[in-house]
């Protein structure tokens, strides 16, 4: 599934000041735009053309109705501008923050999210644009910047944890094995944050309509906020367990035994640390204008245990 973020915000609904001000980044008025699905959000993504033939990808929030969200925007423009060059992600053009919205301008890339389900080459293409992203140098400024993967996920990886303290009734039915051996699973998904040590840059929010694939079959990853430091291992995993989720037909262990080599353990510890994530999130209450979301956590989670079940 892709995410969908429901009654998305249209490039005309934006206020002329922050169009105005979107075609001063770009060097000419805006002519054209044409609103993109995916994603959770509830602000605008839009492709734009300029009247000089300029393309860029513009996506906007008001931080009067959606606070949090718009911080991330903020975020991602910090973490785009100070990437190094040369990595498959689109080039940030500038960021507009005014009157409390902010409108990230970016590079637009030409291509699509990758078909679903997934086939093994996109998959495989995918894996490459991520290790061509954990094996730069990650440049001072942004390691400054960016928060460490073993420490930003203890929270999200407490799932089973909060689950034994606050039981949630339906785990039985949604899955037995789990229900019947949470504090073993606790237990792994703790390793699972603390296997995600490294000094890598991670993406951390892996999936589907995060890519962009070119004509020429090279994937780009874009949505950039939740950027960490940390082991390759994160973005791996979370690849083919979304690869999982559409039931493709790839191998997820054979991908995962070549791209993690010699890491079987810690990549069973990660799967179980977003297991735990996915659980405890899909049970929440719906999350006002992110109408999707739940559902979508609560089919990540499915998919995640049914592979831990296996790999367990």
């Amino acid at each position: 599934m892709r995410g969908e973020g429901g009654g998305r915000t249209q490039w005309g609904d934006l206020p002329e000041d922050l169009r105005v001000a979107v075609a001063a980044v770009l060097g000419s008025p805006v002519v054209g735009a044409a609103s993109q699905a995916g994603g959770f959000s509830p602000g605008s993504a839009d492709r734009v053309v300029a009247a000089s033939g300029r393309r860029a990808f513009v996506k906007a929030l008001d931080g009067a109705r959606y606070p949090g969200s718009v911080d991330l925007h903020r975020r991602e423009a910090r973490v785009l501008g100070a990437l190094p060059a040369g990595l498959p992600v689109p080039a940030l053009l500038g960021c507009v923050d005014q009157d409390g919205w902010v409108a990230l301008v970016t590079e637009d890339v030409d291509g699509e999210s990758p078909a679903l389900p997934w086939r093994r080459p996109a998959v495989e293409s995918a894996l490459d644009a991520l290790g061509a992203v954990a094996a730069v140098e990650v440049p001072p400024e942004l390691r400054a910047l960016l928060p460490r993967a073993e420490v930003d996920t203890l929270h999200d990886f407490a799932g089973f944890e909060r689950l034994l303290a606050d039981p949630w009734p339906d785990l039985e039915r949604v899955d037995p094995w789990a229900a019947a051996r949470l504090e073993e699973l606790a237990a792994v998904a703790r390793r699972g944050a603390r296997a995600l040590e490294g000094g890598s840059l991670v993406h951390g929010d892996v999936r589907a309509d995060n890519l962009v694939q070119r004509r020429d079959g090279g994937v780009v990853v874009v949505d950039w906020p939740h950027a960490m430091l940390g082991s390759p291992a994160f973005d791996v995993v979370a690849l083919l367990l979304n690869a999982r989720l559409w039931r493709s037909d790839v191998d997820v262990d054979v991908q995962l035994a070549e791209r993690l080599p010699g890491r079987a353990d810690d990549a069973t510890a990660v799967l179980a640390g977003m297991a735990a994530y996915f659980v405890d999130a899909g049970r929440q209450p719906p999350v006002p204008g992110l109408p999707a979301l739940r559902h979508f956590q609560g089919a990540q989670a499915e998919a995640a245990l049914g592979w831990l079940r296996e790999r367990w």
